[in-house]
């Protein structure tokens, strides 16, 4: 049984002169990236393995790749006993794309997974009295934020993800996740890229689907020049964002353009967002017991932090958090 194409990632940690060798091993974990770790013997001592793809308890055929820290990344090549818990991806581009790490985990023990890894980080920082409530998971289409990945080449420019540990970016017409509105966005964004990034430019690009439009934070080198400013501007007009704003370097974002302030309702207000707004990823996380107390990021699972919110419960202290699958 086929798994899950490997990337060859860039070399890390203290070197990628690791011997290539293939081997058998059985997954014991998921790891905190989402990678399958194992172990095995290598050079006469017991390395961790990270198998991108690889899913806990399978049997697995796999090839050493480069150092990570005291392990080794491994290139899934078969999977020989498959996980009970495995399950088809829902995206096309998912053996490709860099955004998702395991739309191959039945969702059910996704979130369980996702909950231990809240668990452990409270832990470490010692917090080991905490009731840490089961992860809300966001439905398909739902999301409405998301930071692409842009590349000027010539005359176009490609729009979508990096790839997985690459730097090469995955262009995409969708993504099965992100809400209606930024899925609109990515045909009109790429053309209108094309002529503000030049040739092997690259650029961040976060989106938000606001309650009146999109609001776009667009980080690139350099300042856009009068033509770049009117195509941005015409994207506006045509009705494909509300506002666009650019960052260079470590800069605060320059408003370039804006129609009118973006917004979104929390609790029944309704905000006026700046440029560069860390919103929660879907609208059914912008609850009142969610947007009354502290709001920030830890505990990174898979290839995305997750959003967590504190609210006094009595057990001293109760944690959320809303995942998008997959991530």
């Amino acid at each position: 049984m086929k798994g899950r194409p490997s990337h060859k990632r860039r070399p890390r940690g203290r070197g990628a002169d690791a011997p290539a060798r293939t081997l058998e091993v059985t997954v014991d974990v998921l790891g905190a990236q989402g990678d399958g770790v194992a172990r095995a013997e290598l050079s006469g001592k017991t390395v961790a393995l990270y198998i991108p793809g690889a899913l806990a308890g399978e049997r697995v055929r796999v090839r050493t790749r480069d150092k990570r820290g005291d392990g080794v990344v491994a290139e899934l090549l078969d999977i020989l006993e498959p996980s009970p818990h495995r399950v088809q991806p829902g995206c096309p581009h998912f053996e490709r794309c860099g955004g998702c790490a395991l739309q191959h985990l039945d969702r059910r023990i996704y979130g369980a997974w996702k909950r231990d890894r809240v668990i452990h980080a409270l832990a470490q920082r010692g917090f080991a009295d905490v009731c840490v409530d089961d992860a809300v998971l966001i439905g398909e289409g739902t999301r409405r934020r998301v930071t692409f990945t842009a590349h000027g080449s010539g005359k176009a420019a490609r729009v979508g993800f990096n790839a997985r540990a690459r730097h090469d970016v995955v262009a995409v017409a969708a993504c099965p996740l992100l809400a209606g509105p930024l899925n609109a966005l990515i045909a009109p964004l790429g053309e209108t890229l094309a002529s503000v990034l030049k040739d092997g430019q690259r650029a961040r690009v976060a989106a938000t689907a606001c309650d009146n439009g999109v609001d776009l934070l667009i980080e690139a080198d350099g300042s856009p020049d009068l033509a770049a400013r009117e195509a941005l501007a015409a994207l506006v007009r045509a009705g494909h964002a509300v506002r666009v704003a650019w960052r260079a370097d470590t800069l605060a974002p320059e408003p370039i353009v804006q129609e009118q302030p973006p917004r979104i309702d929390l609790s029944g207000v309704a905000v006026e967002l700046p440029p560069g707004a860390f919103p929660r990823p879907a609208v059914r996380a912008n609850t009142p017991s969610a947007t009354a107390f502290w709001t920030g990021s830890m505990a990174r699972g898979g290839w995305r932090t997750c959003s967590v919110a504190w609210a006094v419960s009595p057990c001293r202290w109760r944690q959320r958090r809303w995942c998008r699958p997959g991530t």
